[in-house]
């Protein structure tokens, strides 16, 4: 029986004199590094990083794919950048479905295609958020030239917010439409009136 020993991995970090757990998304970066690597040597990988201004020695990936070393954020974007991906295809497993996630710093989990969504700029988090967090959302997420996708959702969110706002106050109507004119309790018969 073959076993892949990178979920079997207990992951612990020196840093500032304390032992971290890596966490979630450190464990995916780890595990991103290591499929977008292939094949290629920790040698070549090495020198194409070097190239590129953040040098990382052969031993230094073997640790980070054994997720005993972390990544930096400008080595995250020196590895994008080498792999030729976004750093989201380095920060988030290689999935769109709606298999449950929680990344790092995130207190709930989500279905992974909401989390792309999200990590690509589409959206927040959770989408069953106020109106008031999407709109803080829309302006803060991305750049003023890229907020067209942003605006596009709340509008179609809008939409979908009037048609529900109808819908329910159809339904409040047939329920009072199905509801008996006399309170409960009394008696037809009686001719209370």
């Amino acid at each position: 029986m073959i076993l892949d020993t990178s979920f079997l991995i207990v992951t612990v970090v020196r840093m500032a004199g304390k032992e971290t757990e890596l966490g979630e998304t450190g464990k995916t970066v780890a595990e991103n590094v290591r499929r977008l690597r292939g094949n290629v040597s920790f040698a070549e990988i090495s020198r194409w990083l070097s190239d590129v201004g953040r040098p990382i020695p052969p031993l230094g990936l073997r640790r980070i794919e054994a997720g005993e070393r972390r990544v930096d954020v400008d080595e995250l974007m020196a590895f994008a950048g080498i792999f030729g991906v976004n750093a989201s295809a380095l920060l988030l497993p290689p999935d769109d479905s709606e298999r449950e996630y929680r990344p790092t710093g995130q207190k709930f989990a989500a279905p992974l295609s909401q989390i792309w969504d999200w990590s690509d700029g589409d959206g927040p988090y959770l989408p069953h958020t106020e109106r008031e967090s999407l709109i803080r959302y829309a302006l803060r997420a991305r750049p003023p030239g890229r907020q067209t996708v942003l605006s596009q959702n709340l509008d179609e969110l809008h939409h979908e917010l009037k048609t529900l706002a109808a819908d329910v106050g159809a339904l409040k109507q047939w329920i009072s439409a199905q509801t008996p004119t006399k309170p409960i309790g009394q008696d037809p018969r009686r001719g209370d009136d």
